[in-house]
């Protein structure tokens, strides 16, 4: 995977463990990252202090992995 700085990554999970790591490791790589939890405080540790845009979602929800994807574009432009 070639991952280079501007680009957009969308992480599941990423209010603990290797979700949330992911979600630092991308930023600290320059990426702009939507991080996306079910658990809606643990999410908002994940990104507190950076500039990664956090959306609550329940990804067994079909309908609410919409929100996640719609993001880049909302916050980002990409």
């Amino acid at each position: 995977m070639n991952l280079e700085p501007g680009l957009t990554a969308v992480v599941t999970g990423a209010g603990s463990g290797i979700g949330r790591a992911l979600v630092h490791r991308l930023l600290d790589e320059g990426l702009h990252v939507v991080a996306a939890d079910v658990e809606a405080a643990a999410l908002d540790e994940t990104v507190a202090g950076t500039e990664a845009a956090a959306v609550v979602t329940d990804v067994s929800d079909p309908d609410a992995v919409e929100a996640p994807a719609a993001a880049p574009h909302t916050r980002f432009g990409a």
